[in-house]
């Protein structure tokens, strides 16, 4: 008896105080709805770039892997940078709207667990904007990356010429004394001609082993 007038007692008292539980509820909801139609949206464009070293001999698939996600962070460290940003905002044009430590501000970089992708995010009130912020960035640090690269194998691709150069003019030289001397007769002339014959043999071999080396730089700085 008891607990049936305990529960009369609860339904009345829930029922006097039912149209507050309501009221508060409508109010809650009225007020997010105001509050989210008032405030600018913000939209999120995303891209992924995949990290992959070149190939190099004697290099497993597994030492390959790990190399590539030890550059991946490095990278994800660099996309951030001024130099690359400063171009982006000059590139889409908005030096005057947004500065490159703004432009940080809107981005998001992180590292996909056991891959060799990096997500990029950028937000910004404008989709479209957002698109062409994140593959702008993206499309930027590859094209700065591959101009370091040519530039770090230039100056070694540039001396190597030279001594090819330099070789080879060596190789004429050699070829035209021995021409010169013809079938030598004389003790002295034959010893000369012996020295040139193994000078020229050694000046070619020196010329195909640089040669090879270069053309392996020059495909090592295509492939970076």
């Amino acid at each position: 008896m008891e607990s049936q007038l305990d529960l009369r007692r609860y339904f009345l008292v829930m029922r006097r105080w039912l149209w507050l539980i309501i009221g508060c509820g409508v109010l809650a909801a009225v007020s997010a709805y105001v509050v989210s139609s008032r405030m600018t949206p913000v939209y999120k464009a995303n891209m992924s770039l995949w990290i992959k070293p070149a190939p190099t001999a004697g290099t497993n698939e597994y030492a390959a892997i790990l190399t590539s996600e030890r550059e991946a962070r490095t990278y994800a460290e660099m996309l951030t940078e001024q130099r690359v940003l400063e171009a982006v905002v000059a590139d889409l044009g908005l030096t005057g709207e947004m500065s490159w430590r703004e432009l940080a501000g809107k981005i998001d970089v992180s590292l996909i667990e056991d891959t060799q992708l990096i997500r990029l995010s950028v937000e910004d009130t404008d989709r479209v904007r957002a698109a062409e912020l994140a593959n702008t960035i993206g499309e930027t640090f590859i094209a700065q990356t591959k101009a370091f690269n040519e530039e770090r194998y230039a100056d070694s691709l540039n001396n190597m010429q030279a001594q090819l150069d330099e070789l080879s003019a060596l190789v004429e030289e050699t070829q035209a004394d021995i021409e010169a001397l013809g079938e030598a007769d004389a003790a002295d002339e034959q010893a000369e001609l012996t020295r040139l014959q193994t000078a020229l043999v050694g000046y070619r071999n020196s010329y195909a082993d640089l040669l090879r080396s270069y053309e392996e730089m020059r495909l090592t700085a295509v492939q970076s």
